[in-house]
Parts: C-alpha cells; sequence; structure tokens
C-alpha cells in the first residue's frame, strides 16, 4: 500500500511474507515537496529517504517482539522512481496481515487479552529504548498487522518513520496535557517532561484496551478490568507497568 512517504510492497519468500519499502514519485510527501517553489527535484528526493533511512536506523536498534525486524537495506542513490528496481532506497522488514481491528475481533478473548499484553510491554519498552524514550507520534490502527506464523498472533508496529524523541514544546504545566485531560507533569526548559510514556500510554489504553474490554465473548471482569484501567490512565492515576501487572494477573486468573 502507499501512504505518505512510501510504497509498501508485501512479497512471499520462503514461506513467509516480508514487505519492501521504497519511496514512490505518487507518495503525498513526495508530491507535496515537489510542488514547493523553493524546492529542488534532488532536495525531494533527500528529504524522502531521509524518512526511510530514519525508520531502518531505529529497526536496526531496536529489539522487541511488536517491533519487525530489519530484514534488508539497500541504498544506491537518492534516486525515486516509479520502477522499483530503479529506486534508490529500498528496506526489507518482517510483515503481517492488515486489518488489525477485524483480525482481533475473531480471536478468542485469550488472545486479544495478549495483544494487550504485547502492546503494553511495547510502551514499556519504548519508554527505556536504547535510542531514548520514544514517541509514536501517529497512532492508529492502520500503524499495525497482525503475524500469525507463529505459536499465537503477535502485533507488529510497522510504521517507524514518524517517531521521535523530543517532548512536546510548552510555556507553563498546563499545555502538557494529552486529549485536553491536564496530566500535572512539568513544563521545565521549554519542553514537557516524562510526557512521551504517558502520550503512548493514552494512545495503547483508547484504541485497543478500552475497545478489546467490549468485544463479543469477553468475560464481564476483564471488562470492568478494562474500564478501571482506562479511567486510571486517563487520571493519571496508573502507569504502563502497573497496566502491564493488572493484564498479566487477569491472564494468571484464567490460567488458574
Amino acid at each position: 500500500g502507499a501512504g505518505f512517504t512510501k510504497i509498501t510492497e508485501v512479497f512471499i519468500v520462503h514461506g513467509r511474507r516480508v514487505a519492501v519499502k521504497s519511496v514512490h514519485p505518487d507518495s503525498r510527501d513526495f508530491k507535496t515537496c515537489m510542488k514547493s517553489e523553493n524546492k529542488k527535484t534532488h532536495e525531494c528526493y533527500l528529504m524522502s529517504n531521509f524518512k526511510l533511512l530514519k525508520e531502518a536506523t531505529f529497526l536496526q536498534q531496536l529489539s522487541n517482539p511488536a517491533i519487525p525486524r530489519l530484514l534488508g537495506l539497500c541504498v544506491r542513490s537518492e534516486q525515486v522512481s516509479s520502477v522499483r528496481s530503479e529506486r534508490g532506497v529500498q528496506i526489507v522488514v518482517e510483515a503481517g496481515m492488515k486489518g488489525v481491528s477485524g483480525q482481533i475481533r475473531r480471536m478468542n478473548w485469550t488472545e486479544r487479552l495478549d495483544i494487550c499484553i504485547q502492546l503494553i510491554e511495547l510502551v514499556i519498552y519504548l519508554n527505556d529504548s536504547p535510542v531514548g524514550q520514544l514517541c509514536i507520534s501517529d497512532f492508529k490502527l492502520d500503524q499495525f498487522v497482525i503475524d500469525k506464523t507463529g505459536s499465537k498472533p503477535k502485533i507488529l508496529l510497522i510504521d517507524w518513520d514518524d517517531m521521535n524523541t523530543v517532548e512536546t514544546q510548552c510555556t507553563k504545566d498546563s499545555d502538557c496535557a494529552i486529549d485536553r485531560r491536564v496530566s500535572g507533569l512539568p513544563c521545565v526548559e521549554g519542553r514537557c517532561q516524562n510526557l512521551i510514556p504517558w502520550r503512548n500510554l493514552s494512545s495503547v489504553t483508547k484504541i485497543f484496551i478500552a475497545n478489546i474490554g467490549h468485544m463479543s465473548n469477553t468475560p464481564d471482569y476483564f471488562t470492568a478490568a478494562s474500564d478501571n484501567i482506562k479511567q486510571s490512565v486517563f487520571s493519571f492515576q496508573m502507569d504502563a507497568k502497573r497496566v502491564h501487572q493488572a493484564l498479566l494477573d487477569i491472564q494468571n486468573h484464567t490460567l488458574s
């Protein structure tokens, strides 16, 4: 599929799905750049390929089950072309199946619970990654895929070019809010302190945990727990490690 910066093509190689990512002239970022009066063609090539290389650099340094492995990287030039063989920068990563919402709905509830645990473990990892705290800037369902090649369904975060390590700018403490909810976090030297972990946790809770807890065939105690997690996270009373423990407690209760 085509995104803002790149095109992703999925192939089956030795029985496994892999994704080849490269910059296509029809990508929105490239076309927007080319329309700018003060930009030259080679500058637009460089900008678009920079974002692809940024993604490759993150994937080289990070290791988590919810982060796709970088399987290959080819850098020959800054060329952008509609012909795949002529594109200057291409990366190859693990791939999964799109349509995350539908796939999760078709899972049994214990598999859905495990998806929530995987996502919280990703958030905890990003809070203290080898490159610092990483913020999932553009958090939405189509940033994820499901990989069913292993013993259990695995969720993968596939879009990394918009990740960043920069805290939100501010002039006062009240600027450090999430969805207009006051966090109580301080504004220090023009940046909100430690807001990134709460942004990631809030997004996972809102988009995944709160919805998964209300899907069909879900036990009442999981639904109640997901509601409590949502309320506690949104009021900044439960951090990622506490959410992780709460989900593990539900999982252990199920297995006992």
